[in-house]
């Protein structure tokens, strides 16, 4: 009897032996060939630069790229880059309105430091777009009508700077703007139409994106950064996939970014829109990966970072690259950034992120094929530009390399 004892125990421990065995290796096998983690070195998103067609934009229910090519291409950044392809020039779906690395001194200028104005739909679209918010809602009834500083106006200020408007808007406004243009609405006197369609109507001939002052979209500032870890000889890069339920980019590999919000008491601390925009880019950045910098302790933001989502608080370098409005939402203005940390283990992005916010709109775990998002893809591009100093070597931007 106790021989048979024996025997079982022996078989079920081997058994269990087995099992652990077998999860160990699947974990790292999934690891290394199927899971795309946090970290990606810089000739993996080189591979994936080299292969993206920039005048193959995104396409979904709300956004079709496919107008940018026809009605924005002339506004486009043109741009030289050389990869596995050799040299060539592209060009990015974005208006370059300034180029932080060839004029690190530029200075935009808030005209107003205090919003007193609102951002109103034009006539007849509250009604034709209610059913676009009524959708987002439906699908994602959590969904909360933050306030966001809409740019109203930006213009050369007659010294080699820019002068810059905002007005208050609402998420919710900018859901029935910028993040649906190519939803089919109902508007009165003009029929069955689209928002982008009303943007460029009389424009078609001159090929150009409508001016902040006559768009008629919400155009929420926006930030994005590109985070690379470690030295210039082993640079590393935070992505991670955007799930299905964002607005915009879904499913590609994204990187921290998002809307500035209203500053507090909806009045702006200075009067240079770079230092604004560096900040709501670091509260981003903390809500998102859970890691702040060591000076945010003391920062006052537009509402105060929740020290309960931080896991690590690092040393974070944070240079602006370029300021440009964004096509595919039909020239919404974005701040693109160069953040540069030291090396930050696996393991403790991994206990950050989940703490973080960053789990609502990324995926910690995703397929190695995922594609790279146009944003990351762009502001990628800028950060290579800045870290290789390109423009003191003809404007080449050299993505075959690390």
């Amino acid at each position: 009897m106790w021989n048979n004892i024996i025997e079982c125990a022996s078989i079920i421990v081997s058994i269990c032996s087995a099992i652990f065995f077998l999860c160990k290796k699947y974990k790292e096998l999934r690891k290394k060939y199927f899971y795309c983690g946090y970290i990606h070195s810089a000739e993996d998103i080189n591979k994936k630069i080299a292969d993206i067609d920039f005048l193959t934009f995104e396409k979904t229910d709300n956004l079709d790229g496919t107008w940018l090519r026809e009605w924005y291409l002339n506004d486009m950044r043109r741009m030289a880059i050389r990869d596995k392809n050799g040299k060539r020039e592209i060009r990015i779906p974005y208006l370059e309105l300034v180029n932080f690395i060839e004029k690190p001194d530029t200075k935009i200028t808030i005209s107003e430091l205090v919003l007193t104005r609102e951002f109103k739909l034009l006539p007849g679209m509250k009604k034709a777009t209610d059913y676009i918010e009524n959708e987002v809602l439906k699908k994602k009834p959590s969904t909360t009508d933050d306030c966001h500083p809409s740019m109203s106006s930006f213009e050369p200020d007659g010294k080699g700077g820019y002068i810059c408007s905002f007005e208050k808007t609402s998420y919710f406004k900018q859901i029935r703007t910028n993040l649906s243009l190519d939803r089919p609405i109902d508007m009165p006197g003009i029929g069955e139409t689209t928002m982008r369609k009303i943007g460029i109507k009389g424009k078609e001939s001159q090929h150009r994106l409508p001016s902040l002052e006559e768009s008629g979209l919400a155009n929420v500032v926006g930030v994005s950064a590109i985070w690379c870890m470690g030295n210039d000889a082993n640079r590393k890069y935070y992505l991670l996939p955007r799930k299905g339920s964002v607005g915009v980019y879904e499913k590609k590999l994204g990187m921290p970014s998002g809307d500035a919000d209203c500053p507090s008491h909806d009045e702006f601390q200075s009067d240079s829109l770079v230092d604004f925009l560096k900040a709501e880019m670091l509260r981003e950045f903390a809500e998102e990966t859970g890691i702040a910098d060591i000076g945010q302790k003391q920062y006052v933001y537009s509402h105060p970072l929740d020290i309960t989502k931080i896991g690590l608080y690092t040393n974070v370098e944070i240079i602006p690259l370029a300021f440009l409005r964004e096509m595919l939402r039909g020239g919404k203005p974005q701040m693109f950034f160069l953040i540069r940390t030291d090396e930050i283990p696996y393991e403790t992005l991994h206990r950050c992120f989940r703490l973080s916010q960053g789990r609502r709109e990324f995926n910690s775990r995703s397929f190695t094929d995922a594609t790279i998002s146009t944003e990351v893809a762009c502001n990628y591009l800028y950060a290579k530009a800045y870290l290789q100093q390109s423009h003191r070597n003809g404007g080449v931007i050299d993505v075959s390399r690390t």
